[in-house]
This record gives C-alpha cells, sequence and structure tokens, in this order.
C-alpha cells in the first residue's frame, strides 16, 4: 500500500471513528403548551382544574384564571395536552394546545431534603396546595425527608415549587426525572 492510500484509509478511519463518538441527538418531537383561554361557569372549579395540572398555589392558579389567556402547561405531548384539555372542559373551562417553543421533552421532579421545624405546619400547607397531595401523603413525606415532593414536572413548574418552599426555608432539590 502506497504512502496517499494509507494516510486516506487512516483519515477515514478517523473521520468514523468522530463521528461514531458524537451522541446521538434524541429525536425531536412536536410538543404542546395548554393554553387556558376562559371559564363559563365556577370559577372554584376551574381554579382547582388548573392547580392539579399544574405547580401553581392557590394565588397563582386564581390569578391565571382571570388573567386568561395564559399558559397553564408548557412543554407537554399531544396525549398530555388532550388530558389538561379534557379535564378542564370538565368544569365547563376552555383551553386549547398551541405548538411549544420547546423541542425536547424534559421531566422534572422536585425532592425535599429538610424544612425548618419551625415551619412545619406551613410547609405542610406549602405543598398540600402546590400539588394536590393528600395532608396525609405530606405528612408522610415531611417524616422521613428526603422525599420526591412530585413528578412529571416541567422545569418551569419545579422551579416555581421549589421557590414557594425554599421561601419557608425548605431545601428542595429539581433534578431531572425519567417521567
Amino acid at each position: 500500500m502506497n504512502d496517499n492510500k494509507l494516510i486516506s484509509v487512516i483519515a477515514l478511519a478517523a473521520t468514523l471513528m468522530i463521528g461514531g463518538a458524537r451522541a446521538e441527538e434524541p429525536p425531536k418531537i412536536q410538543l404542546y403548551d395548554v393554553v387556558f383561554t376562559k371559564f363559563e361557569d365556577s370559577k372554584i372549579q376551574a381554579i382547582k382544574a388548573v392547580r392539579e395540572m399544574s405547580a401553581l398555589g392557590l394565588k397563582d392558579a386564581k390569578d391565571l384564571v382571570e388573567s386568561a389567556p395564559k399558559t397553564v402547561r408548557e412543554g407537554v405531548t399531544k396525549e398530555e395536552g388532550d388530558a389538561a384539555i379534557k379535564a378542564l372542559e370538565a368544569v365547563k373551562c376552555k383551553a386549547e394546545l398551541q405548538p411549544s417553543k420547546m423541542t425536547k421533552l424534559e421531566r422534572y421532579e422536585a425532592v425535599l431534603k429538610s424544612f425548618d421545624a419551625a415551619k412545619k405546619d406551613q410547609t405542610l400547607f406549602t405543598i398540600k396546595n402546590n400539588t394536590g397531595l393528600s395532608e396525609e401523603a405530606v405528612t408522610k413525606l415531611m417524616a422521613a425527608p428526603p422525599g420526591t415532593i412530585k413528578k412529571g414536572l416541567t422545569k418551569a413548574e419545579a422551579d416555581r415549587l421549589k421557590a414557594s418552599l425554599t421561601a419557608i426555608n425548605a431545601e428542595v432539590e429539581v433534578k431531572e426525572s425519567g417521567k
């Protein structure tokens, strides 16, 4: 084999190795935002429905319902979006799916690492009101931290939940989850 062919073979092998070493990007999927547009009957039921599908507290959910149209869920799959719309329609609300700016399906979980014992009741109330968990479930979670508060959140939802708990001296970790 002459030198030119040897160099060509080495260059080709190097190119293939470099190309093979690159991590494959996950396929891009179409994600959607669920936009709450209006409520037709009970504002209270609308607020409850918004809170159940997001990590919003009572005040934020009320503000969202009153200032529609607003995004209630972002970066969800078509199936998740359709389920959210169905839940809103069940309480006589209107919502629509719009293409999301997000291109990667990312899900996060909020993990309670610790909390201020002097603010135990406030921590319980905040978790309960931001997640829809029962008082019993929150009490069990708080009995032996660390524990997962909620999974399947978007980054914005997880960060809002963390901020509401950090404000009362709880330590919360937001991390990517498998679902």
